[in-house]
Order: C-alpha cells, then structure tokens, then sequence
C-alpha cells in the first residue's frame, strides 16, 4: 500500500506505506530517493484492508490536517492536490492496498 498525495508545486508529499502490519503516513519530500521527513499517522493493516472506506477516510483527514497546517504555518489558504501511485521501488510488495 503506498499511494500519495502530492501538494502541487510543493517541496513535499504524503505517503501512505505498509509497513509490517500498519499503514504509515509521512510528509516527506518530493526529491526521488529521499526519506520521509517525519511520521504523521499510522493505522492498522487489517483495519485498511477490511474497510476501504476507513482507508479512503483517513487519506482525506490527513489531506485536510495537511491543509490547515499550511495555512496556519505559511498563511496559504488553500492548496490543491493530485494523488497518484507511489513510485515502484517504493511500492509494497505485499499485496496491501
């Protein structure tokens, strides 16, 4: 499971990766090959892949979490973004969401 959600002309992205039995989300930077800059939520596995609307749920509270954040750190009202598939070395072989 990793899809993204990238802020549009942004420096920086969510990610959503398995890891082990939980589904992490990062902010982390658009530049291929980097790290995550910190973590910002985890959720468990079975609870993602039993309801995908939970899944689908908790991707647009960390979009919206993303966005007040902006505002309240850097002032910008409003920002659009594009969610897209993960890179594919940095895709879970799993067979997660």
């Amino acid at each position: 499971m990793t899809d993204e959600v990238t802020a549009e002309r942004a420096t920086f992205k969510l990610g959503f990766r398995t890891e082990g039995n939980f589904v992490n989300c990062y902010l982390m930077p658009t530049v291929a090959g980097a790290g995550p800059i910190f973590l910002l939520s985890t959720m468990p596995l079975r609870v993602c892949q039993t309801d995908q609307t939970i899944f689908d749920d908790w991707k647009e509270i960390m979009k919206r979490a993303l966005a007040v954040s902006m505002k309240e750190a850097l002032g910008i009202e409003s920002i659009s973004m594009i969610e897209e598939e993960g890179p594919e070395n940095e895709r879970s072989s799993g067979g997660g969401h």
